[in-house]
């Protein structure tokens, strides 16, 4: 039988993981043999839904938006610009805000309506960089799509005990100790609903956004769990 040794993600990522899994189990055999999953819980909660739904109102509000059917040449740029600032803000942490950008004015300034401040410069710069190389309708489906993760959405899975309950894989959870978008006590709970679960939390001040930025500190918690498959020694 052939077997995925390891599904691996985080954030959305993660999401996709445990759900191959969880599919997986449901056609049996269970054949995904472990699990590493990041940044996430075992349901978008309405904290991320409220959030991924202020996001949506942003692009709806820009008249270019047009019910979603607009031309490429003329995208909702300032409603995705907009909803991607308010995304970047949860991204980090309110430390990390306050170290890199506390009350630092923006200058210079020149007409009303320019940045007053350092971050503000920064989300607007975050917010028009992605507004020119993504599709606001894609950004909309795809902030639907994390949504609709619930590993416990009823019928054959009848709730989230239940459907975790029958997973094999041995599952690394790790949190996030400054995520504010996916607090490390949705995956701490994750963790607990697996019967071969563990927990580890990353100790960083990046927020949700760790995982891309300490690498070594979430390798430091990894590689023990891929201590005995022989990865690491394929990866060396």
């Amino acid at each position: 039988m052939r077997e995925v040794a390891l599904a691996v993600g985080a954030s959305m990522g993660g999401m996709q993981a445990l759900e191959l899994a969880l599919v997986d189990r449901e056609a049996g055999p269970d054949r995904v043999r472990r699990l590493v999953l990041v940044g996430m819980g075992a349901q978008h909660g309405a904290w991320q839904i409220g959030i991924s739904e202020a996001q949506r109102m942003a692009i709806r509000a820009d008249p270019r938006w047009r019910g979603g059917d607009f031309p490429s040449s003329d995208p909702p740029e300032a409603g995705l610009a907009a909803a991607r600032a308010m995304a970047m803000t949860t991204y980090r942490s309110p430390a990390l805000y306050a170290e890199r950008f506390g009350r630092a004015p923006h200058e210079p300034r020149f007409e009303p309506g320019d940045p007053r401040f350092e971050v503000e410069s920064y989300l607007r710069y975050q917010g028009a960089k992605l507004a020119g190389r993504f599709d606001a309708g894609a950004y909309v489906r795809l902030t639907e799509a994390m949504d609709t993760h619930d590993v416990g959405r009823g019928g054959n899975r009848v709730d989230a005990a239940t459907a975790l309950g029958r997973l094999r894989a041995d599952a690394l959870c790790v949190g996030i100790s400054s995520d504010v978008l996916y607090p490390p006590a949705e995956t701490r709970a994750l963790a607990g609903l697996l019967p071969a679960g563990r927990y580890a939390e990353l100790d960083s001040p990046f927020g949700h956004d760790a995982f891309l930025v300490d690498f070594d500190a979430l390798d430091a918690l990894v590689r023990p769990f891929l201590s005995d498959t022989g990865f690491l020694a394929v990866a060396a």
